[in-house]
């Protein structure tokens, strides 16, 4: 605290006033910060626990290459947050303890609980598992918590909670390969362009679809090449995009299609895993995004430490409004799908990860690719490739700090027939609470029309239409929950080519 000096002109008595000031403040001062210890205010446990949390995320254990390089990094993120008003200065012995018995910046070494013969369980740092021995009529565990703070109960160790895993979807009876596997060919999948205006009420041409009322009156089109989701504004699918299947099989008329390795990770079609990664696009614990767990992804927001997106659904796709906002779709399930050259249905399944982004950005919610660089995003000036008319690219996320929520959408299947769902009362997916779909409170039925191979006549064989309606679930954040009305319904159009020239003999496309 710094003080005013008496000047030469000043009053005794002022100086002696300042004085008794002074040393009135210095008792109160003294009073407060030892009534005021740590653990004394009731926000002293949430600061220390998220500084700890901040400790994970900045010195990861296993990054430290020694006691020093931790304990260094240590002192750093602690001195910032008592700067910054995280933390009190009288907590910092007490987060400093926590990570001065720990296994971090020392290879090999333990946490270990001993339980003596009365049930008194203490921890220490042990340089091994070997030296982990239990007392005399006790006994001795090994925790996978690297603090000694964390690692023991009453009773002896604790772990870490096991992950539990996001439900695999099931796979359709049409993606089991029909005859013996393997590959018999590649088989790309070519988006189109579609409706140029998805958002407008009706939408602009080409229309696949409507919403109806419980009259069975039309109350809303919906056009072809977009993506509705619950109460968001309709999104043009960028086109462009390619996403390459093999053929599996070959069954009669019916070619069977599976994921494919592709060429890169923009038109591969493999599933997402089985390493785990920061859908944010955060550094996680390597540099390269690696996470354990959400908190090693920059902030402790659920869902985005999830599997490591292998391959991603066409290029980052722009939604406007309100809110404008970047969504990046890979493959969480791999894509697979039939091919039924009599009747020409195709038939797709999948399951993609949406990662939403609000960017704020209304007149490019994406960054895009020009002239051969990125203009915004984790990427600014990088190089990049861009894809379709949209000239966006997934060399060209958005930042990391962008990130909103991430949308898991089950497409159990895709097809170039009819897809369609009704409720009566317009709550059309679990959970629902909001009535109807697409901002309309009256739907009560809705319906997408597909077109199947050969749909583009003699000039274009391979052209199709695939259209799904689905429900999505709750993202698990409030915020978006409440701006797309989640769970919600939700409907997909994707004009598109599967090119079979290279299975089944026809000529290749143009």
């Amino acid at each position: 605290m710094a003080y005013l000096a008496a000047g030469p002109t000043q009053h005794s008595f002022s100086r002696f006033v300042g004085a008794l000031l002074l040393a009135a403040a210095s008792v109160f001062l003294t009073a407060a910060s030892v009534q005021a210890r740590c653990g004394d205010l009731p926000s002293d446990l949430d600061d220390i626990a998220v500084v700890r949390e901040k400790l994970v995320r900045s010195c990861p254990c296993k990054l430290a290459e020694s006691r020093a390089d931790y304990s260094h990094c240590v002192v750093g993120v602690v001195d910032q947050a008592i700067r910054l008003g995280d933390l009190r200065p009288e907590c910092k012995s007490t987060v400093r303890r926590c990570t001065s018995k720990s296994t971090c910046g020392r290879p090999g070494a333990v946490t270990c609980c001993r339980t003596n013969s009365r049930g008194t369980t203490r921890c220490a740092i042990k340089r091994d598992a070997a030296r982990c021995t239990a007392p005399r009529g006790g006994s001795a565990c090994t925790s996978d918590y690297t603090s000694c703070c964390d690692a023991c109960g009453p009773a002896g160790c604790l772990y870490r909670p096991t992950p539990t895993p996001a439900p695999t979807p099931t796979v359709p009876a049409f993606c089991v390969p029909a005859g013996g596997g393997g590959s018999l060919g590649t088989v790309p999948f070519a988006t189109g362009q579609g409706s140029t205006d998805c958002s407008s009420d009706p939408p602009a041409p080409p229309i696949s679809g409507h919403v109806e009322d419980g009259s069975g009156n039309i109350v809303k089109e919906l056009g072809a090449g977009c993506l509705y989701t619950g109460g968001l504004e309709g999104s043009a699918i960028p086109d462009g995009g390619v996403a390459k299947l093999s053929a599996t099989g070959i069954n009669g008329l019916t070619v069977t299609l599976g994921p494919n390795a592709g060429t890169g990770s923009f038109d591969c079609t493999v599933g997402a895993g089985p390493e785990t990664a920061c859908v944010n696009g955060a550094p996680g614990l390597d540099g390269n995004g690696t996470c354990i767990d959400d908190t090693d992804c920059g902030f402790p927001v659920r869902g985005v430490c999830g599997p490591r997106a292998n391959c991603y659904f066409g290029p980052p796709v722009p939604i406007g409004g309100l809110a404008p906002a970047c969504t990046i779709n890979s493959f969480y399930a791999p894509l697979c799908g039939s091919v039924d050259l009599a009747s020409s249905e195709v038939t797709m399944a999948t399951a993609l990860n949406a990662a939403v982004f609000l960017t704020g950005n209304g007149a490019a919610p994406c960054p895009q690719c020009l002239a051969g660089v990125c203009s915004a995003g984790s990427n600014e000036g990088q190089p990049c490739t861009p894809v379709g008319s949209a000239m966006t690219s997934v060399d060209c996320p958005p930042r990391p700090d962008q990130y909103l929520a991430k949308i898991r959408v089950v497409f159990t299947e895709l097809t170039t027939g009819d897809s369609e769902i009704a409720d009566a009362a317009g709550l059309f997916c679990p959970g629902q609470t909001i009535v109807g779909a697409f901002a309309h409170p009256e739907a009560r039925r809705i319906v997408e029309n597909g077109a199947g191979l050969g749909s583009g006549g003699l000039e274009n064989p391979y052209q199709t239409t695939l259209v799904g309606v689905f429900c999505i679930p709750s993202t698990g954040s409030g915020v978006i929950d409440f701006a797309g009305s989640f769970p919600a319904p939700g409907a997909f159009s994707s004009i598109g080519e599967i090119d079979l020239s290279g299975v089944i003999g026809l000529p290749p496309l143009p």
